[in-house]
């Protein structure tokens, strides 16, 4: 009776499944890969980014009317567009992790916004100094009207569809990559409040 090759395909299979999980060895915890590539505890559910071609893919600076003039609320200073990005990231850690820097390969910068009451009573954004604490074992929730990633300078247009890597860095330096989908969204219009 041979065992060799029975061997052989039980440490392939283990090889392989060892292969699904990256292993953080500072907390313990294992991360699926699918949700996000990296060496931070973090798994993001439900990741979607606004589409800047809401207006039948006008360029930045052109609202609906198709006037270049024209304002557009998606627009940032240097002339690109501001996409916002949402979904919920759960600390799959034993311990809190501060979430502190964003980064896309789409836009020119990438910031942590809150959203706070305006002087007029409207809702005003702002950049979140500090970044975020997500509680081990917590979430934090990215959505419309409240905490949210916002890319900048975005220059070409975020397709409804498309898919958007995103960067996520912890405080201690680990990251992860996100993949966000872009949807077709007319809310998230908020002030926003910049230090420039």
């Amino acid at each position: 009776m041979r065992r060799t090759p029975f061997v052989a395909v039980i440490a392939a299979v283990a090889l392989g499944l060892a292969g699904c999980t990256s292993e953080n060895t500072e907390t313990g915890t294992e991360t699926t890969a699918a949700s996000t590539v990296g060496a931070a505890p973090l798994v993001v559910e439900d990741a979607w980014v606004k589409a800047t071609d809401v207006n039948g893919g006008t360029e930045h600076g052109e609202a609906a009317t198709g006037d270049p003039g024209s304002a557009d609320p998606n627009a940032h200073g240097d002339g690109g567009a501001m996409a916002p990005v949402f979904g919920i990231v759960r600390n799959q850690s034993d311990e809190d992790v501060r979430l502190v820097e964003v980064a896309s390969v789409v836009s020119g910068e990438a910031e942590l916004h809150e959203t706070v009451s305006g002087a007029a009573g409207g809702s005003m954004m702002q950049e979140r100094e500090g970044g975020f604490v997500i509680p081990a074992g917590g979430e934090l929730v990215f959505e419309p009207g409240g905490n949210h990633i916002m890319l900048m300078g975005v220059h070409e247009s975020i397709r409804t569809g498309q898919e958007v890597a995103v960067t996520l860095t912890l405080e201690n330096g680990d990251s992860s990559e996100i993949v966000a989908s872009a949807r077709s969204f007319e809310g998230g219009n908020e002030q926003y409040q910049g230090g420039e």
